[in-house]
């Protein structure tokens, strides 16, 4: 079982990479020209 960390300074540091990651998602998927799709559960494809 993992331990919790409570350090306010961590936590801070594990939201900001989180931020920083999915920032890298968004502007990779605003550079490329081909489109990429997700599909839900449904079976239904969306644009993220």
């Amino acid at each position: 079982m993992q331990k919790q960390n409570t350090d306010p300074s961590f936590q801070q540091s594990t939201a900001l990479i989180r931020k920083s990651f999915k920032r890298l998602f968004e502007t990779l998927l605003e550079q490329t020209s081909d489109r990429i799709y997700i599909k839900d559960t449904a079976g239904r494809f969306f644009r993220p």
